[in-house]
């Protein structure tokens, strides 16, 4: 993914579930469904949330589900 800035691929540092801080990937990213299913693709992502949630797995701590977290706003 060379030369996307990255606002254009992840949300800011926040409470996305689980146990620690995740960054998101915004709608559009390029990193959805970005990798196979195949051996190397995670049952879940860093939450605990079923892979894959389309075509492919995507890139990343976090599976993109097309929700965003209202937790912890702060973050």
């Amino acid at each position: 993914m060379p030369n996307v800035a990255v606002k254009k691929i992840l949300a800011s540092l926040k409470n996305n579930g689980g146990s620690t801080l995740t960054h998101a990937l915004v709608k559009g990213s390029p990193a959805i469904d970005a990798a196979p299913v195949d051996a190397n693709c995670p049952a879940t992502d860093q939450r605990g949330v079923a892979r894959p949630q389309g075509g492919g797995c995507d890139i990343g701590a976090v599976e993109y589900t097309g929700k965003t977290s209202k937790k912890n706003k702060n973050n």
